[in-house]
């Protein structure tokens, strides 16, 4: 599912709530068989992306920068 880059977390949230809700009340049938097991397809480890726990004085925001560098801050503090 594609998530659009400006979306708010508590929206997220509830995007992210809906449509596990659906998918989980589609398969729980199969999970209860057992044949959810033939459907399941291994994760590719190569898309894996690693989200490093954000540390206490990352979490401060100066909102005396413009809102680009806010929203990429964690992207910046890992470059550098």
């Amino acid at each position: 599912m594609e998530i659009d880059d400006n979306i708010k977390a508590p929206e997220l949230l509830d995007l992210l709530f809906a449509q596990g809700s659906k998918l989980l009340v589609q398969e729980l049938p199969s999970i209860f068989d057992g044949s959810a097991t033939t459907k399941a397809e291994a994760q590719d480890d190569s898309k894996a992306t690693l989200a490093p726990k954000i540390s206490q004085e990352e979490s401060w925001l100066s909102f005396d920068e413009e809102a680009s560098i806010l929203h990429n801050k964690r992207d910046r503090k890992r470059e550098e």
